[in-house]
């Protein structure tokens, strides 16, 4: 039989602001100041904006854009769209973004793992959650805050990264734990191959395990 993992709560915070744009084109025959469109960050966060600034008047290239807000949640430097001229050339440019630091990334996720006569490894996998770290989609492992869970047969709970660690065994019974976190200790980050927690339960166990988890980046 098959186990079932539902995420409750995926939620992020963190990331970088938009420091300012560079013109990589400034385009040609703009009679008017054009839109200047900053893409979205790619989860939460706010839309850095930014006004083009014509070089003079009449049909022209542009001069600048300037930033008017610099967002927020940006894990990689968004992309910046410039209307087209009625006639001419269109402009182009790029945004800068703020140093990456993975101490400011950070977000919590909760799942429902649901055995169902089952003993074959479940895994989670941080990198497929909201958020981002090192100026990639997703995070690079989690800690465990907390866990209540309901099992027929033992469920053994590791982490990945560089290596295999053990998190903690769960044995047949219902509980809950909330104490000390249980912090990953690997020292790179799992991917979508090699998940960041893996649970396997014990042949033909039933029940379910509730993780309640903080996201982080490896630093």
């Amino acid at each position: 039989m098959a186990a079932t993992t539902r995420i409750f709560e995926d939620t992020y915070s963190g990331g970088q602001v938009v420091t300012g744009f560079t013109l990589t084109d400034a385009g040609t025959g703009y009679s008017g100041v054009p839109v200047v469109t900053v893409a979205s960050p790619a989860v939460g966060g706010e839309d850095a904006t930014g006004t083009a600034v014509l070089d003079g008047t009449g049909l022209l290239p542009l001069d600048s854009i300037t930033l008017d807000s610099s967002g927020s949640g940006y894990i990689a430097a968004p992309t910046v769209t410039v209307a087209a001229p009625p006639s001419g050339v269109t402009a182009t440019a790029t945004a800068a973004i703020t140093a990456g630091d993975p101490t400011t990334y950070h977000g919590d996720t909760i799942a429902l793992v649901d055995f169902s006569a089952h003993a074959v490894a479940v895994t989670i996998d941080a990198s497929t959650m909201l958020g981002g770290s090192n100026g990639t989609e997703g995070f690079q492992k989690y800690t465990i805050t907390a866990l209540e869970w309901s099992l027929s047969h033992s469920v053994a709970i590791t982490f990945t990264g560089t290596g295999v660690t053990s998190a903690i065994h769960l044995a047949p019974s219902a509980g809950k734990y909330k104490s000390t976190p249980i912090t990953n200790a690997a020292t790179q980050p799992g991917d979508a191959t090699n998940a960041d927690i893996v649970l396997t339960p014990a042949a033909a166990c039933n029940g379910f395990v509730m993780l309640y988890l903080q996201k982080e980046a490896f630093v």
